[in-house]
């Protein structure tokens, strides 16, 4: 089953009509988003129940090791994930694995793909298509598509339990239960984590339990304990970026939807000053959770060295948790980063964009400046 929660509907459903929040261009958005998270869950509900029936063994297959790539927001995770994917001895997740987290529809959608082939792929130039427009908004920021790998954050989205959230609810401070799901009372957290791992069972099942998962998330550190609880073999690379870039980053990507619904707050501190606050809290938390993990599970990168050595990161990764590099992807990991070099970002962002200050970031982060030697 998916634990949908209730109490964060309820307190969702307050926050869209509460006086100083309402707007009807508001409601008609994050409510449509609240009534097609319901009706996919009772989509995909049937399929999930059939797996039982058609793939018995699945709930017990093991999710052994997995690697996970952490960090707060805009930090290099899917670039540093994109290029990991390439080798073939892991096994990662699509954006419509999360979207539709079952085994019989991974298998339909196979079949359903190579029938599509034989006809010329009219389907999947249909779906482009509608990626185009569904997606068109992050050009330039995160390159999306149903197939392409992305984080497992869609999850946490049906049971609403996610910071993503905030695209649509920008307010924080009136729905803080998101902001760490390690911090709910426990059979509320427990119910989460043993969902999530049903999930990544489903998935070692469909793509095969012999690779190891290779996951990304920028969302997740909130809830980084109670994933450890059901994965505690997990091995985690943390990127570490200057807060006043990944903070602008992120600010930027979270109102790109907000300029639809709610364009007076995209330069409001008041409401991207909670965004800031939120990823300020997760450094800190990174910091706390790091002390607990055992040195050969646990990697820190900085991010302006993921940029500039791409490669080396890579082979320190796989020194690290002793993982074998093939000749094969060795070959390939170095023709990629040469063309990787020719990239140049076409989105640029500030802090004062959106009403922010370095310096209020510097003094409200001054611990973390001070332990990461940030500049100021």
């Amino acid at each position: 089953m998916i634990p949908f929660d209730w109490q964060m509907f309820a307190k969702m459903l307050r926050s869209i009509f509460r006086k100083g929040n309402f707007s009807f261009k508001h409601a008609f958005v994050s409510l449509s988003f609240l009534f097609l998270t319901m009706l996919f869950m009772l989509v995909i509900l049937p399929f999930r129940l059939l797996d039982y029936l058609l793939f018995p063994s699945w709930n017990s297959t093991p999710v052994t090791a997995p690697i996970y790539i952490l960090a707060t927001p805009r930090s290099g995770t899917t670039f540093l994930h994109r290029m990991l994917c390439a080798d073939q001895q892991f096994s990662w997740i699509k954006l419509y694995h999360t979207i539709f987290p079952s085994i019989a529809l991974y298998k339909l959608f196979a079949a359903l793909g190579k029938l599509d082939g034989k006809l010329g792929s009219p389907f999947q130039r249909l779906i482009a298509k509608l990626e185009g427009k569904a997606f068109g908004g992050w050009d330039g920021i995160h390159a999306t598509g149903l197939a392409k790998s992305e984080e497992d954050e869609q999850y946490w989205v049906y049971s609403l339990m996610t910071p993503a959230a905030l695209l649509l609810f920008p307010w924080l401070n009136q729905i803080e239960d998101l902001r760490f799901v390690d911090q709910l009372e426990e059979p509320r957290r427990q119910r989460l984590g043993q969902y999530y791992l049903k999930n990544l069972q489903r998935h070692a099942y469909a793509t095969g339990s012999d690779k190891t998962l290779l996951a990304k998330n920028a969302l997740a550190i909130g809830r980084l304990r109670t994933q450890l609880e059901v994965t505690p073999d997990m091995r985690i690379v943390h990127l570490v970026r200057h807060p006043y870039e990944a903070i602008a980053s992120m600010i930027s990507m979270f109102t790109v939807p907000w300029s639809v619904h709610s364009p007076e707050k995209v330069k409001d501190p008041a409401y991207t000053g909670q965004i800031a606050t939120l990823l300020i809290e997760y450094y800190r938390y990174m910091l706390e959770l790091q002390k607990e993990l055992p040195a050969d599970r646990y990697l820190e990168v900085r991010y302006e060295d993921l940029i500039a050595e791409p490669a080396e990161v890579v082979n320190r990764i796989y020194d690290q948790f002793g993982v074998p590099m093939s000749d094969e992807y060795q070959q390939w990991l170095a023709a990629e980063v040469a063309q990787s070099r020719q990239y140049r970002s076409s989105h640029s962002y500030s802090l004062a964009d959106f009403g922010l200050s370095e310096a209020d970031i510097a003094e409200q982060a001054a611990d973390l400046f001070e332990h990461y030697g940030f500049r100021r």
